[in-house]
Formats: structure tokens, sequence, C-alpha cells
């Protein structure tokens, strides 16, 4: 049985080539894309998608964080924006791997 890796996928270069690194080294990958919808399009969602379809990985999933996203930009100050978006991709990927059963 293969170990069961939860990849977040940005639909960028780096995080396609990482889940390939890992899925030729015999892991199981299992994507996640974070959308940040309405305040960016659906085409990182769609490169995304193709990725995920053409490097054959297991699964995957979008969860749309743009309300969330509007609401930290808002309440906090600016130099933290970047530290607190990635704390909740963190926190919702941890559920999203449980979800899926990995050991966390």
């Amino acid at each position: 049985m293969k170990e069961k890796v939860l990849l977040l996928l940005s639909g960028g270069f780096d995080s396609a080539v990482a889940g390939k690194v890992l899925q030729d080294k015999g892991f199981e990958i299992h994507a996640l894309h974070f959308s940040y919808e309405p305040f960016t399009g659906k085409e990182p969602e769609h490169k995304a998608q193709k990725l995920c379809k053409k490097l054959k990985f297991k699964s995957f999933k979008i969860v749309n964080i743009g309300k969330k996203i509007e609401e930290i930009s808002k309440k906090t100050e600016h130099k933290y924006y970047f530290v607190l978006t990635k704390r909740l991709m963190l926190k919702l990927a941890e559920k999203e791997a449980k979800k899926i059963r990995f050991a966390v």
C-alpha cells in the first residue's frame, strides 16, 4: 500500500514538480487547491485541475477561501497578511488530511 501525501497544488510550476517527484518516489498524491475567487479568476483552478489530471494524482479538491482572505486583508496589518493566509491554508489542509486518513 502506497503512503498518502496531501499536496497543496497552486497551479504553478513548483508545486506540480514537487508532486511529481513524490509520485515518482512511490507516494499516492492527493491534491488540494485553494481558490481565492472572487479576487482571482478561475484560471489557477483550471491550471491546477489540468496538472492533476496530466500527472494522474489520486484525487483533487478545490476549497474556496476568498471570503476568509478578504476578512484577513481587512482586519489585519498588511505585514501579517502572508503569514496569516499561509496559516489559514495549513489549518485547512490539516483538516483535509485527516478526512482522507492521513497520519498528521
